[in-house]
């Protein structure tokens, strides 16, 4: 008898009121699709908390990330770098991020995504984290910015890529 896969959902936005609302089914959900573990995605402190917060009640499910979405980066702190590090000490917390630069938007201005990524490039390089990445709109920068802390950084994701094949392989060599 063949078995079945099984799935790990690395970008799940379960902090949103109506997910949150609708946890049980959410779960069920991806129970069905074989989906056994899924990462909390985070786009600033507060969720990370509520993250945990739900991965108090479903341990052997969830995961999460701690960080600042390029959209949130003009609510960045300095004193932010101390309360992620606190965090990436709970097992629980997998990775860095969302984090990255969305040019697209900007609700936060270019200056406040740069300077924010800057702290989270360098958080992944002093801790060897995985970085859970955004880019839209921005590749030039945010290639650059990658590229100047490669020899630091593990391992990871481009979560939203804008760039084209050529970009893409330029990320992934």
């Amino acid at each position: 008898m063949k078995s079945q896969s099984s799935f790990i959902d690395i970008g799940v936005n379960l902090t949103h009121d109506q997910l949150l609302n609708n946890l049980d089914k959410v779960i069920n959900d991806m129970i069905d699709a074989n989906i056994n573990n899924a990462i909390i995605t985070s786009s600033c402190i507060d969720e990370t908390y509520k993250a945990l917060e739900i991965i108090d009640k479903y341990p052997s499910i969830f995961y999460t990330t701690v960080g600042f979405h390029p959209h949130n980066a003009k609510d960045f702190k300095e004193s932010n770098v101390t309360i992620i590090k606190e965090l990436l000490n709970n097992k629980y917390v997998v990775a860095i991020g969302e984090c990255g630069l969305d040019f697209y938007r900007e609700y936060s201005t270019k200056y406040e995504q740069v300077s924010c990524f800057e702290h989270h490039l360098s958080l992944a390089s002093e801790t060897k984290k995985p970085l859970f990445l955004h880019e839209r709109d921005a590749f030039n920068e945010f290639y650059d910015m990658l590229k100047n802390h490669s020899d630091n950084l593990q391992n990871f994701v481009v979560h939203c890529f804008t760039g084209n094949k050529s970009n893409l392989k330029n990320i992934l060599i």
